[in-house]
């Protein structure tokens, strides 16, 4: 919280005067765009909220957490001031040398703080507003504020550095599902570059070896791809990816976020795994949800756990709780509190906790490290085997991953018109022999087998003929 002060502190010192040229009509604020004006007026009251939020809770207790949530909410309204100008490299580079010119130290430095932000969760996009613009020399150049921003302020920095994960039993390999293919120039940008994806990329790399699986399709995205094809793209891949990575002996676990996780799970169904972790796993899909008795993930062996967020508009914890009851493998669930479907907890419940995301993120690691600890544990004294099940046959994996896909595709068929109507016991004529073909309906009573049976076996034929029959089937439906 003090770097950034602490480096614009020898820069200058200047009253905070830029509201008052923005309000009074002078030479200087005429000559502006009403594009700029705007986006300034927005920026300005996102800045002077978050000083004023500052100064609130100075001197309390936990000041720096709810601080932090300020500066997460000061960097969003930003972030949505830039978006409605369109994020054109000019208005931005315009916008971040007039404010490293004319905002004074205090101001400079919340505004440094919400840069950091910003180029943590959007570095792509934080590169417009901070390249090359500003001076060209001094503490406030691009190439001297460069290492400062790549640097967020975190309060719980030294806490989670003291208290280390403990690495997993019997050195597995955690491999990390893609739920998009990689197009040219996306390549570089495989699941991580993110503060958080980085941050999560540290956590798992304390527990075991960390490897991304990466798939690539050369050029420029295909028109003519539909999203079945892309899927079976990606499955492929990953397939051959897992049977190369496999180790006699050696557990791999396959971890996802959002769709990812879904594929890591299918994929489980086709190749041996020794555990599965789905986070942000969606239960609500477009051709309805998870869990019918036609879907296959309610035959996988592999044990699995689940992280959604009790807010998560693709999920729903009851739902999955009756969806584990029904699975055969072992499982796990655990629901954030006030996350939504990324695990993101709001900031009213920070705020009101006294935590930060980092601080979610640590406690939901933690969660993994636990449950991975115990079924390894397992696998290693021999209570579960390292891979639940053997491989599918090379001939017969194709055709069970397109099966498996299919049933995720299909939709259900609504209305009594595409209902297919079964035939009742009740209307078969009484006495008439089972036919040879005909089974027993599933669910029914042994009792009335055996009576159905004892009835087609004291039945003799008549020798009347089929007029006969008719007239006693009548009378008995007269009955």
């Amino acid at each position: 919280m003090d770097e950034c002060q602490e480096h614009v502190a020898n820069a200058r010192d200047v009253p905070d005067d830029l509201i008052e040229q923005l309000t009074s009509e002078t030479p200087r604020g005429s000559s502006w765009s009403p594009a700029k004006r705007q986006l300034l007026r927005r920026i300005l009251a996102a800045l002077d909220g978050y000083q004023l939020a500052r100064r609130a809770v100075a001197g309390r207790r936990g000041a720096a957490f709810v601080a932090r949530v300020h500066a997460d909410r000061c960097a969003s309204r930003v972030r949505r001031a830039l978006a409605a100008a369109g994020w054109q490299r000019p208005l931005c580079q315009w916008l971040h040398g007039l404010l490293l010119q004319k905002l004074g130290r205090d101001a400079l430095a919340l505004y440094l703080e919400v840069v950091q932000t910003l180029t943590s969760k959007t570095p792509s996009l934080a590169a417009r507003l901070t390249w090359p613009a500003g001076p060209r020399h001094g503490p406030l150049s691009a190439e001297t504020l460069a290492p400062l921003l790549r640097r967020p302020w975190e309060p719980a920095t030294h806490i989670i550095s003291q208290h280390k994960l403990r690495r997993l039993p019997n050195n597995p390999l955690l491999v990390l599902v893609p739920s998009s293919p990689c197009h040219g120039s996306d390549a570089s940008r495989l699941g991580f570059g993110t503060g958080r994806l980085d941050f999560w990329h540290r956590q798992l790399s304390a527990l075991g070896k960390v490897v991304a699986i990466s798939v690539f399709e050369g050029g420029a995205p295909s028109r003519g791809i539909t999203v079945s094809e892309s899927l079976s793209h990606i499955m492929a891949m990953c397939r051959s990816q897992v049977a190369e990575l496999r180790r006699p002996g050696r557990p791999l676990v396959l971890l996802g976020w959002g769709a990812a996780g879904l594929v890591a799970a299918h994929l489980a169904l086709v190749e041996p795994v020794s555990a599965v972790v789905g986070l942000g796993f969606p239960y609500w899909s477009a051709a309805g949800r998870r869990g019918e008795p036609d879907d296959p993930l309610l035959e996988s062996r592999t044990p699995t756990l689940l992280l959604v967020g009790q807010s998560a508009s693709d999920a729903a914890p009851h739902e999955l709780e009756l969806m584990r009851d029904r699975m055969r493998a072992e499982t796990g669930l655990v629901v954030v509190g006030g996350a939504d479907r990324r695990l993101l907890v709001n900031r009213h419940k920070r705020q009101r906790e006294g935590l930060t995301q980092s601080m979610v993120d640590r406690a939901v690691m933690e969660e993994v490290s636990e449950f991975l600890t115990n079924i390894l544990t397992q696998q290693l004294d021999g209570t579960l085997p390292v891979f639940p099940r053997l491989p599918t046959p090379p001939l017969c994996r194709e055709d069970a991953v397109l099966r498996n896909l299919a049933r995720e595709r299909r939709r259900r068929p609504v209305g009594p018109a595409k209902q297919r109507a079964r035939p009742t016991r009740s209307g078969r004529p009484r006495g008439r022999p089972r036919a040879a073909t005909q089974r027993p309906e599933p669910g029914g009573s042994p009792a009335a087998d055996d009576r159905l049976s004892l009835g087609a076996a004291h039945h003799r034929p008549d020798p009347g003929g089929g007029q006969r029959r008719d007239a006693e089937n009548d009378d008995d439906a007269a009955v």
